[in-house]
């Protein structure tokens, strides 16, 4: 990767003299960094200024890195000929290959095979290639990139990596690296995301993404990047229509939205919704530091403003706390008798900067855990008036511009000093000398209190995801593989044995093939009791009428027992009999499941359970194995989490589900061939929590 991004000298395929092809203007881009640049064309003497060669074999030297914007079939022969002068690095800008189906999946696989004839390590195809701030490559179509700063982009989209050029630059967000991977037949994003986890010059990492073709691989690379540094990613082949259109524009292997979802909270990404959020919290998370706590102080110039952050604040999870008295007389010394102390802090009209920029941050700091401020204004504003004040009013630019770049160049340094985030807030853009200021210094200002809110929360959240990759360990199975046999479909009562192998508490049932032994079982095991139809052909065994609750004597269960049967015949003629076992007392009802996914491999799924589950649809995710951190966010996720806290008499044990999901976890690391696991009911409460119903399937 380092090659690729920082090579001394470039042949390229595909520029001419006509503004109007593709490759002029890539070329052209790649010219302006001043990087020695090949073109070779079969014709011309001369492509945009430089000497052109008719082939690679003409050139003076072998070149760090070849890109391509030829015909599909073109680049299969010229990548032959740089394989054999000596390339080992490439970028295949051009379309055509798997994106278009099996035509252009077969040229793809004998791209491949040539690169790896050639050990040739490329880029694409169907990429727009790099950007490279630290050597001012950019090998992409539009000319005008970020400035140079922490962020680095991945991105399985050239227009997310390229068009996006212009509101990047507008916004001040800067960057380090740029990487559109395309359809990643060779270099993937496992591969650009390990790169820049060590890249000194990457603060924080956005990505971009449509599907992640190497789905292991790729979530113990992100698990360790996100102990390091920050990592964004925003997911658009979660739905139905989105799958849809990645599938028609990079080839990408989509995943269930849910699933990658629990996937990003697993190894610690933060997930954006929006292309906003994406570089809005890429940008905060590369200039300033993560926030410890949920206390943020307001500070602002406008009431509107103020009650705009605060509300917003307070929606998205954060804390607007009310300042003591002891805080509040000592802001009244630099406010106004109209101003508001109580938080947020309003200066009203007040046009000393040292009250803005530096007094009232250090006063606030001590006692919230980041600031948000709104009504940073620069010379603009004193500019515009002095335009039509003329005479009449002298409007001193110069003198507040001084005084107020004295100050403003320590609100930075302020949150340096006390290691917390300040983020601020200005509907007026970088024409503003103090937002670009701020900006320039790594203060993030952005257009509205809802983005500044969110880019704020955004600090929080990746401080608890990277203690909680933190704290993960690697943890030993349970069981080892080499004692267990595969098995194969299990119903109820086998598959209760071998969560029992596991540690896993169960309802214990016995199997009775004839009415008379489901009288003799209930007798034994004491009344009342619950039958439930025992059929390979039944799984929701409530829909078909096979479960009868709360049987008080023998002729309640005989009853039972011709009714399940008749009810199961109707739907199916393996009929095994039925289960027999205590009705329980109850608890909060949960459900566990295991779910084999194309790629991904094993979900557990947690949520709310019983017959409401599949409505209710209360549920986390995530990718098996998981560490106890993840069985924790697992719990603490869904809605239902307040009802197992505590709630109105309800309560569960956290520990015994947490326990519950780690030995589910291993059951299948050790029986991969188990393609699904239903434990639905499990009750929950103070005391524990027991698996009531249970299926495990092999495919």
């Amino acid at each position: 990767m380092h090659k690729l991004l920082n090579p001394k000298s470039i042949a390229f395929f595909g520029a001419s003299n006509s503004f109007f092809t593709m490759g002029t203007t890539m070329a052209l881009n790649i010219k302006k960094s001043g990087i020695k640049l090949y073109p070779v064309h079969p014709r011309e003497e001369k492509v945009i200024g430089l000497k052109a060669y008719k082939s690679v074999e003409d050139l003076p030297e072998v070149p760090d890195l070849a890109i391509f914007v030829i015909p599909a079939r073109a680049v299969l022969e010229e990548m032959e000929k740089c394989g054999e002068f000596g390339i080992n690095r490439a970028i295949v800008v051009s379309g055509g290959f798997s994106e278009i189906g099996e035509e252009g999946e077969t040229f793809e696989k004998e791209l491949v095979s040539v690169a790896n004839k050639h050990k040739i390590r490329f880029l694409g195809p169907n990429t727009l290639g790099i950007y490279n701030a630290h050597n001012n490559l950019n090998t992409m179509w539009f000319p005008f990139p970020p400035e140079k700063g922490g962020i680095s982009l991945i991105a399985q989209s050239g227009t997310i990596a390229n068009h996006t050029f212009p509101m990047l630059r507008r916004l001040g967000y800067k960057f380090s690296k740029i990487i559109s991977i395309g359809n990643e037949a060779d270099i993937d994003i496992v591969d650009c995301l390990e790169y820049l986890m060590a890249d000194l010059n990457t603060k924080s990492i956005a990505m971009y993404i449509e599907g992640v073709r190497r789905f292991k691989e790729f979530m113990n690379v992100a698990g360790e990047a996100t102990k390091v540094k920050p990592v964004v990613a925003l997911y658009a082949g979660g739905t139905e229509a989105g799958a849809r259109a990645c599938k028609s524009h990079t080839a990408a292997i989509t995943g269930k939205d849910e699933i990658y979802d629990g996937m990003f909270k697993q190894c610690g990404i933060l997930r954006a919704k929006t292309i906003d959020e994406l570089f809005d919290w890429a940008f905060a998370l590369s200039v300033q530091p993560t926030l410890k706590g949920k206390k943020i102080g307001i500070l602002t110039d406008s009431g509107g403003s103020g009650a705009c952050m605060a509300d917003c604040c307070e929606r998205i999870g954060l804390e607007i706390p009310l300042l003591s008295p002891e805080v509040q007389n000592e802001l009244r010394k630099h406010a106004s008798k109209v101003g508001f102390t109580k938080n947020p802090v309003d200066l009203t009209f007040d046009l000393d900067p040292s009250k803005f920029y530096e007094k009232i941050p250090k006063i606030l700091l001590k006692n919230v855990d980041g600031l948000l401020c709104y009504g940073i204004f620069g010379s603009k504003f004193f500019e515009e008036i002095k335009k039509f004040a003329s005479s009449d009013v002298n409007v001193p630019v110069d003198e507040i511009k001084g005084a107020t770049y004295k100050f403003i160049e320590k609100l930075p340094k302020i949150s340096t000093e006390y290691n917390k985030p300040i983020i601020g807030v200005s509907f007026v853009g970088r024409e503003d000398d103090a937002v670009a200021f701020l900006q320039d210094h790594g203060i993030p200002v952005y257009p509205t209190p809802e983005r500044a809110a969110g880019a704020m929360k955004a600090l929080y959240v990746y401080s608890i995801l990277k203690d909680q990759q933190m704290r993960k360990q690697t943890r030993e199975l349970k069981r080892k593989r080499e004692d267990k046999k595969k098995i194969t479909t299990l119903m109820e009562n086998e598959s209760k044995e071998l969560l029992e192998e596991y540690g896993i508490k169960t309802a214990k049932c016995y199997v009775a093939a004839t009415k008379r032994e489901a009288v003799e079982l209930a007798k034994e095991i004491g009344f009342p009791v619950v039958l439930k139809i025992l059929s390979p052909d039944v799984v929701h065994k409530s829909d078909i009428g096979g479960v009868k609750l709360n049987l008080r004597n023998e002729s309640e269960v005989e009853r039972a027992y011709e009714e399940i049967i008749a009810n199961a015949k109707k739907v199916t003629d393996k009929i095994t009999g039925v289960t027999v076992q205590k009705m329980l007392d109850g608890g909060i009802e949960l459900a566990v499941g295991v779910i084999k996914e194309l790629n991904c491999g094993h979900v557990i799924t947690f949520g709310l359970g019983g017959v409401f589950v599949e409505v209710l649809k209360d549920v986390s995710y995530r990718v098996i194995p998981i560490h106890e951190v993840d069985a924790e966010s697992m719990i603490e996720e869904i809605r239902g989490y307040r009802i197992l806290a505590g709630h109105r008499g309800m309560k569960a044990d956290i520990d015994s589900l947490k326990s519950l999901l780690i030995r589910v976890s291993d059951l299948i690391e050790d029986h991969p061939e188990i393609s699904e696991l239903d434990l639905n009911p499990v009750f929950a409460n103070p005391d524990g929590c027991v698996v009531v119903d249970a299926r495990i399937f092999v495919s």
